[in-house]
């Protein structure tokens, strides 16, 4: 059994979140079904959306774009996971791409993005957008 990214990992689903203004929003992603996966990995693009279009986003010194990840069984009522013990990788926005990993005790999965001082976008958006990957459990070879 070959144990590699091609072969050991695939696409459970996409996400995007548009956090639609400047200077304090909460904004939560559409849900990801990951199945019996029970660990996971986001991998975000940010994009400064304006009227003319996208560019990658640049975070200034003020800027803080923390995530959470939720989990749900029914895909309707979701809870945040402990950062500490369940979420890895990004807790805060770094640069215009990122990732952010989990493990979840739940099927669906989506993403609250919380934007504090975000003044670097004036009347523009925030878009995080990104391709949720999940290893399947290992199987006994």
């Amino acid at each position: 059994m070959q144990r590699d990214m091609y072969n050991n990992v695939k696409v459970v689903g996409f996400v995007r979140v548009l956090v639609a203004t400047a200077g304090n929003a909460t904004a939560y992603s559409n849900s990801v079904d990951i199945g019996e996966n029970r660990s996971a990995s986001i991998f975000l693009s940010a994009r400064d959306i304006d009227n003319y279009g996208a560019t990658p986003y640049t975070l200034d010194q003020y800027d803080d774009v923390s995530i959470v990840v939720q989990d749900s069984e029914d895909n309707a009522n979701f809870t945040d996971l402990d950062p500490v013990e369940k979420q890895y990788g990004a807790k805060t926005l770094e640069a215009s791409s990122d990732k952010v990993g989990f493990f979840a005790t739940r099927r669906y999965v989506r993403l609250k993005v919380v934007g504090n001082n975000l003044e670097t976008l004036a009347n523009n958006k925030l878009e995080l957008s990104g391709v949720a990957v999940a290893e399947p459990y290992a199987r006994p070879v």
